[in-house]
């Protein structure tokens, strides 16, 4: 299939998120320390020589590496992770550690998901801390100190005689209405936890949680998972661009890097849609501006848009005053195959033309009539085609920073010969000859 300069110049920006090479899910065991619950695909780290033992203590960390982003290398593969730990006396540890942990090949770029590894961590620790949802899914008793929620639920019987509150006094009772409270939500958690590790199976699975993260990001960017009735997992993946510079000014032109045309959508911006036929490389904002009728501001909040999104770099007005220098960089017309035809096709007229588009002036000559002549003229208004292609060479080469303005430092030139020169006239008026 046969790509057009826009699509290549495209492509070149983004080719899209890299693949997740392996996701798995650590916990720390009470009696087995750190270890890999589940992993997909199965045995896939195994398969491709990733050792879990050297780099646990990095998994399961310390609790001052917990609830932060931690990136490292491991041979060939990046390993990005946000390991968690809640503290709390139901846990035979008295703490509940747990890590979500994403493999990519190392030479790649992980920034994109890097906000969703986050917030996946984030999310179940909250639901950790509410209703026990990893730990009781691994449906296994020794995670939990039973004999303390036990206890934490029977009502203490030391109390003697003295301690019946007399209805004639004005003493309050020993046991605030708070403390029964708490005490009730710890005999509901209680029963609610016994009875969760006594059935059979839950309806959430950890094992296919990180099998639909897995399929769904590595095919569709995107994953939208049920947990309960009030929960999902839901993870879109955005490519991170840098912020669109500041500094656009109603002198600089626009010089489009793909083809607008063709991706223009009608759910577009009206001032989008209506500035992109004026996008030639040769207009500069305000003259966009005024063609479109648009308001300035707005033309130039559309330019910051399409700069942030790599459809469009900012130029100088093109003026046969100014000076170009080539950069060291014209060294890719000859390191690069595809600038070549690119700067072809972007300069070339189309194939297809008709004589009275093309920037052309027939005429006939004094001496044969039969013989038509033809001399360069300037493009009408009505004509779709550049009127000179060396500013469609220009605008090329600043866009691939082939080349740069030089024209200011030739002006400071130009300004110290003056005063040099003026210098030098002075100096020889002051001159006498003397006989």
């Amino acid at each position: 299939m046969v790509r057009s300069s826009g699509q290549r110049q495209m492509l070149s920006y983004f080719q899209g998120f890299v693949p997740i090479h392996t996701i798995f899910y650590s916990v720390f065991h009470p009696t087995e320390g750190s270890k890999i619950k589940y992993e997909f695909p199965p045995n896939n780290l195994k398969n491709h020589g990733i050792n879990f033992n050297t780099f646990k203590n990095y998994i399961i960390p310390k609790p001052i590496l917990c609830h932060k982003l931690i990136t490292f290398k491991y041979g060939t593969y990046r390993i990005v992770c946000y390991p968690v730990t809640i503290n709390s006396p139901i846990y035979a540890r008295n703490f509940f550690s747990f890590n979500f942990v994403f493999v990519f090949p190392y030479d790649c770029e992980t920034s994109p998901y890097e906000p969703a590894i986050t917030r996946l961590g984030k999310m179940f620790k909250v639901l950790e801390e509410q209703n026990q949802l990893l730990s009781k899914s691994e449906r296994d008793p020794v995670f939990f100190d039973l004999k303390v929620l036990e206890n934490s639920t029977t009502t203490p019987s030391t109390a003697g005689p003295s301690s019946t509150p007399n209805p004639s006094s004005n003493t309050t009772p020993t046991h605030p209405t708070s403390e029964k409270d708490t005490k009730d939500m710890r005999s509901s958690r209680y029963s609610d936890l016994i009875k969760d590790l006594g059935l059979p199976q839950s309806a959430f699975s950890i094992q296919d949680l990180l099998m639909r993260i897995f399929q769904d990001l590595n095919n569709y960017s995107e994953c939208l998972i049920p947990i309960d009735e009030g929960n999902a997992v839901d993870i879109k993946i955005f490519p991170l661009l840098r912020p669109p510079t500041t500094c656009v000014s109603l002198e600089d032109v626009p010089l489009s890097s793909v083809n607008l045309k063709k991706i223009i959508d009608v759910n577009w911006d009206p001032t989008m849609m209506s500035i992109v036929p004026y996008i030639d490389g040769l207009n500069s904002i305000a003259k966009i501006s005024k063609l479109s009728n648009s308001d300035p501001g707005l033309v130039i909040e559309c330019i910051r848009h399409l700069i942030y999104y790599k459809c469009v770099t900012l130029s100088d007005i093109f003026q046969f005053s100014n000076i170009y220098a080539p950069s060291s960089l014209i060294r890719n017309f000859l390191t690069d195959p595809l600038m070549a035809s690119d700067c072809q096709s972007y300069v070339t007229f189309p194939e297809v033309s008709k004589i009275s588009n093309l920037p052309l002036n027939k005429s006939l000559g004094s001496g044969d009539q039969d013989s038509p002549s033809f001399s360069v003229r300037r493009k009408s208004k009505s004509s779709s085609i550049p009127s000179n292609p060396d500013s469609r060479t220009t605008s090329f080469s600043s866009t691939r920073r082939v080349s740069q303005n030089s024209s200011l430092n030739s002006s400071f030139s130009s300004i110290y010969k003056d005063w040099r020169q003026s210098q030098t006239s002075c100096s020889s008026s002051n001159i006498h000859v003397i006989n």
